[in-house]
């Protein structure tokens, strides 16, 4: 079922996080990244499938994780991490790469929690969310025929992790 697919689009915050920001005393701001969830998507750039991270927002403690990540992948990897931070609208973003590199949703695996996942959500058949997600994307996922769920785990949780396995199990 998963072989097709050559995009994994991850929502940052709520999905590869609990979506807690922590403010400290010198002013500065922390989150937590679940560890498996990068090992998984290592996996899946090892396969050769392309990941891309999409964030609203735009923050020092994102920013610095990925960029060490990209730094400690192996040269060699087939598939290719992009990180798109600031991005507002998600669908529009998706939508200037299909146009671009000639691809369609049928390729897409993505994964969200929030009302800015909705497009995304609503035009991937193929989409995921974690459990303690905002209830109209559950909803989005129960109404309709699609082959995304819902997960049995919290953002920054294992959500990513568990819902990756599913490719690299294919």
């Amino acid at each position: 079922m998963y072989s097709n697919i050559k995009y994994v689009f991850i929502d940052v915050d709520g999905c590869l996080t609990d979506g807690k920001y922590h403010y400290h005393d010198n002013k500065s701001i922390s989150k937590s990244f679940y560890t498996k969830d990068f090992w998984a998507i290592e996996k899946c750039l090892e396969l050769g499938i392309n990941v891309v991270i999409l964030s609203g927002c735009v923050d020092k403690c994102t920013f610095a994780k990925f960029e060490s990540f990209k730094l400690q992948l192996d040269k060699d990897i087939k598939g290719k991490i992009d990180c798109s931070f600031g991005t507002k609208n998600k669908w529009d973003y998706i939508l200037r790469l299909i146009e671009s590199r000639g691809l369609n949703v049928n390729q897409f695996f993505y994964l969200g929690d929030a009302e800015n996942d909705i497009q995304c959500i609503s035009n991937i058949k193929m989409s995921f969310c974690p459990i303690d997600s905002s209830e109209c994307i559950k909803n989005v996922l129960i109404d309709s025929n699609r082959n995304g769920q819902i997960s049995n785990k919290k953002g920054g949780e294992g959500f990513v992790y568990e819902t990756l396995l599913k490719i690299l199990n294919d």
